[in-house]
């Protein structure tokens, strides 16, 4: 019976915690680190997913960049979107009224910081073809829509000339 204590004790020993700090999982500090660690990486992601030329405080761009549809694009083959509600963007929308229109970015854009949302869009032509099309977003300091781009730039002429109607 002695024996059969001894190995009890071997199997359900009692330690004295070490540290006593080490006991709460969620401490105001710890969350204060985290919450610090998140917007860097948010600020360091919106600086590095510009990649427009001098994007100016207004929303205005010296040189519009469009990513790689092949490479960065999460949705390839492009999304078809409802005409009037691109018709719909212009300038002074937010964000969230831009995505309410057009959906999210199709690329990754980043989390914070962001100034710019790229998409890339089926488009009908007149025939019933499709046209793969670039639409890049850009907006000014206080994260409205500015300046709009399209690649390529006969794109916008699809939005135009199905506003207008058929020819007669």
């Amino acid at each position: 019976m002695n024996g059969d204590r001894t190995l009890m004790a071997i199997y359900t020993p009692h330690h004295p915690n070490p540290n006593p700090n080490m006991t709460k999982t969620t401490t105001p500090g710890r969350l204060a680190a985290l919450a610090a660690s998140a917007v860097a990486f948010m600020a360091l992601q919106g600086c590095m997913s510009n990649p427009s030329r001098d994007i100016g405080d207004e929303g205005q761009v010296r040189q519009a960049v469009f990513p790689d549809p092949a490479r960065d694009a999460w949705m390839k083959e492009g999304a078809f979107v409802n005409m009037d509600d691109l018709r719909a963007i212009g300038p002074g929308l937010t964000k969230e009224q831009l995505r309410g229109l057009a959906g999210a970015p199709h690329f990754g854009e980043g989390l914070g910081g962001v100034r710019e949302w790229d998409y890339l869009f089926e488009l009908r032509t007149r025939d019933g073809a499709a046209a793969k099309c670039q639409y890049k977003v850009v907006f000014d300091r206080a994260y409205l829509a500015r300046s709009f781009h399209w690649k390529p730039a006969a794109c916008a002429d699809l939005l135009a000339r199905e506003r207008a109607g058929p020819p007669r």
